[in-house]
């Protein structure tokens, strides 16, 4: 049983309501009853039914029972091999990369605590999410997950529930009729969509067939809205596509669907053909829309652009779309978006309208391939974050055919080349999309540039996620082999070359010259190649701090702290924050290397700090394991110091096990690294350097790991020396290590954490973990009811 939640807040996890929420006591209340029961619920119901709507109220009831609540939302994802990634980004916490696993999933949601996961519209990858999601509940068995489906996962364990309509009048008395679920929900939505809209003894029985007509549907009730405004709701009855004794005559929950889709039906015969036709055309965007970006892809003769924002507004007052005021986008929900696609491929117009939307998205990408090294590039990167649905959407429909593939690649390689997947740390899907795009290219159109570069850049992601080199080395010699059947520099494959040298630790002389190469061959490309350019500028400026020339010479550095600074003025003239973080950061190392460690570690610390501001998900990875090993360098460092440099340490540790950059295969990384825990060896006592370490590996986010670094506020979970290893006499029935090992999980320390600090395999914790439930009679996997059964049995 789930007890009481930890110290990170569930409730900034979860979308604010937009709307009040409306009846349905009863079943909230039975369901709080069913989540401290089972690990796996499951709402089910037809469309419209306000399963998402319950499940997120039920979730924010009943936080804090939990360490975490987070909401994946599978609506839009349609390519399954999206699942693994996407539910690691959002356990996490931030956009992170982590392999593309189950294994290494469950490994990172042991350490989370008692984690409430919300799975919402699981429906159309039903067969896909429900053995993943048994998979993590065996595995992990602290986890809890909330699903929403128009049916049932079928896993071992499952729990399901019905939502069924809201309470219909069953009174012909007004005042008891206004006590139902559905009027509540009608006059609540009255009041802000038509607040000319009165009940009064004169339209009162109209209201009650309004209401036994929609079937209880939340969808439908919201639906009958809008139009109260523009009639008399006597008027509205009369229009009704159909009856209820109609509707009666069927199935149930046939009977809940076809009110539904009958009132969409009914509310687009009422719209202008403006509106029915760009409500058609809306209906090819995945993942919401902006007002430019329908006007781009909906805009013609037949409705011109400068209607289509009058016509958008009228169709959200509608209830047709809805629009979010806190970054002024459109979507449909899935009904209403299934509803007008299917009036869009009538029509005849689908094809016209998808080429219009795949090319706005190909433009859009490699528009920011083009300009992203600018003052606009933190805003080009959350535009892509935004309509990264339809990216993928675009993508996944080019690829399906040989005609079309190249265009997925093109978009592939320009969120690549902007580093938008290495901005939000999605690259495990990086690859995921190079890869398909890849072997979706006919043979006849791989002889080009654009190939060649998908080669390398795929190459040049798996190196930062620890590819093995030889893997490496095959992916550019496999590029090199195309590109001698072009007659054309191939500036990719010369950076990629460079890189490959530059992870593996050659020296200055032989790894900057290839750089400089890159750059050159770059500029000759013009300005659409200036952030490949600036790329390339930045391992030129990488290569000089990190790597060793042939002796390490004082005149060596020097030109370190040149080239840096160099870079560090060329990002600053270009206004681009995101580079110049980079830029900054590679200029401390260089300090520091020349020996001014103050002011060094002064400027990697203001590199992580501009990072963390435009929540960058990747220089972070680097800076926190940078600015340990500074630390670390001070021959006077502090024994205060001496510790935090070793949580560092143990932080970057465990942001290599949460985001799978993999920063130890990182040759110049990994020596300085050693050489810094030498050091921390000599300088601290074993156990307090082993605890140091281990109460930075319990950081559970790149948030709490930067937090660590330049706040030094450590994870509420952190312990000091040799406090996890005293005990209180066990309790009765009870043996010593199982009881050390419940008193430690009581401090918030994970298996993991508990197995490094006692000197066993985790496995060992594990079993007396296990053991601790039994002795405890709680359920398996409720750390937190074992952290109250311990503070409880140390009070009697």
């Amino acid at each position: 049983m789930p007890g009481k939640r930890g110290d990170v807040g569930a409730q900034q996890r979860l979308p604010a309501p937009v709307s009040t929420f409306i009846g349905r006591e009863s079943l909230l209340a039975d369901l709080a009853v069913v989540l401290t029961q089972t690990r796996q619920l499951t709402l089910t119901g037809v469309g419209g039914a306000g399963k998402t709507t319950l499940a997120l109220e039920l979730a924010r009831r009943n936080q804090d029972l939990f360490t975490d609540v987070r909401l994946v939302e599978l609506r839009t994802l349609n390519k399954k091999d999206l699942l693994i990634p996407e539910l690691a980004r959002l356990v996490i916490g931030r956009d992170q990369s982590i392999p593309n696993s189950i294994d290494a999933l469950i490994d990172v949601l042991i350490d989370q605590g008692e984690l409430l996961l919300i799975v919402d519209n699981c429906e159309h990858l039903v067969d896909d999410v429900a053995p993943i999601i048994a998979d993590l509940l065996e595995g992990a068995p602290s986890l809890h997950v909330l699903a929403t489906s128009r049916e049932p996962l079928d896993i071992p364990g499952e729990r399901t529930r019905r939502v069924t309509p809201l309470e219909l009048p069953t009174s012909n008395d007004l005042e008891t009729a206004r006590k139902s679920e559905a009027m509540q929900l009608l006059l609540d939505r009255a009041a802000s969509k038509a607040p000319s809209f009165q009940i009064t003894e004169d339209n009162w029985r109209d209201v009650l067939a309004l209401l036994r007509w929609t079937a209880g549907i939340p969808m439908t009730i919201e639906l009958a809205v809008p139009p109260l405004e523009l009639m008399s709701v006597r008027e509205l009855v009369a229009r009704l596509p159909t009856s209820t004794k109609y509707l009666s005559r069927n199935r149930s929950g046939l009977r809940y669907h076809q009110s539904n889709d009958l009132m969409i039906k009914w509310g687009y015969d009422l719209y202008s053909p403006q509106g029915q036709l760009l409500w058609q055309r809306v209906s090819v965007f995945a993942g919401g829309f902006t007002l430019h970006a329908a006007e781009a892809v909906c805009a013609d003769e037949r409705l011109p652009v400068e209607e289509i924002s009058v016509v958008l507004t009228d169709l959200v007052h509608k209830s047709a779309i809805i629009r979010s005021h806190k970054d002024d986008r459109y979507e449909l929900l899935t009904p209403m978006q299934q509803f007008a696609a299917e009036r869009l491929r009538e029509s005849g117009d689908e094809g016209v309208l998808q080429e219009r939307y795949r090319d706005y998205f190909l433009g859009m990408a490699v528009s920011a391939a083009e300009g992203w090294v600018s003052p606009d590039e933190v805003a080009i990167m959350r535009l892509l974050d935004a309509d990264l649905a339809n990216l993928r959407s675009v993508m996944d429909t080019a690829m399906k055919s040989p005609a079309t593939a190249e265009f997925a690649l093109i978009i592939a390689v320009s969120l690549s080349r902007c580093r938008f997947f290495f901005f939000s740390g999605k690259l495990d899907e990086a690859r995921i999309w190079l890869r398909d795009a890849i072997s979706a290219v006919p043979a006849e159109k791989r002889i080009s540039p654009l190939y060649v570069g998908a080669i390398v850049m795929d190459a040049f992601v798996a190196r930062c996620m620890g590819a093995d080199p030889r893997e490496i080395a095959a992916a550019i010699d496999a590029a090199a082999e195309i590109a001698e059947k072009i007659d054309a520099p191939m500036p990719s494959l010369t950076f990629m070359r460079g890189c490959y040298l530059h992870f593996n630790d050659a020296t200055t002389d032989v790894v900057i010259p290839v750089f400089w190469q890159a750059v050159a061959e770059f500029d000759a490309l013009g300005e659409a190649f200036a952030g490949d350019r600036n790329m390339a500028s930045m391992l030129v400026a990488l290569s000089a701090a990190l790597l060793l020339d042939d002796e390490d010479s004082p005149a060596g550095r020097e030109e370190a702290l040149r080239l840096t600074q160099g870079f560090l003025a060329e990002c600053t003239t270009a206004g681009a924050p995101w580079a110049t973080s980079w830029a900054v950061w590679a200029v401390g190392i260089a300090q520091i290397r020349c020996g001014d460690l103050a002011l060094g570690t002064e400027t990697v610390i203001e590199s992580l700090r501009q990072q963390r501001e435009m929540d960058d998900s990747w220089g972070p990875a680097f800076g926190v394991p940078v600015l340990g090993w500074a630390l670390g360098q001070d021959p006077d460092l502090t024994h205060d110091d001496a510790l935090f440099a070793a949580s560092l340490i143990g932080a970057s540790y465990e942001l290599e096990r949460l985001t799978g950059i993999s920063i130890s295969t990182h040759v110049p990384h990994t020596r300085f690294r050693n050489e810094t825990i030498a050091r921390l060896k000599k300088r601290l006592p074993r156990q307090e350097f082993d605890q140091a370490l281990c109460n930075g590996e319990m950081v559970r986010n790149m948030d709490e790991a930067v937090a660590l670094a330049l706040e030094r506020k450590f994870p509420g979970r952190a312990t000091q020396p040799n406090s996890a290893t005293s005990h209180d006499a066990a309790p009765p029935g009870w043996t010593e290590k199982p009881w050390v090992v419940a008193q430690m999980v009581a401090q918030g320390m994970t298996n993991r954490q508990i197995a490094v600090q006692l000197g066993v395999a985790r496995r060992t914790v594990e079993s007396h973990v296990l053991t601790a439930y039994r002795l405890a009679e709680l359920p398996r996997g409720s750390r937190v009811g074992l952290t109250s059964w311990v503070e409880e049995y140390r009070h009697r």
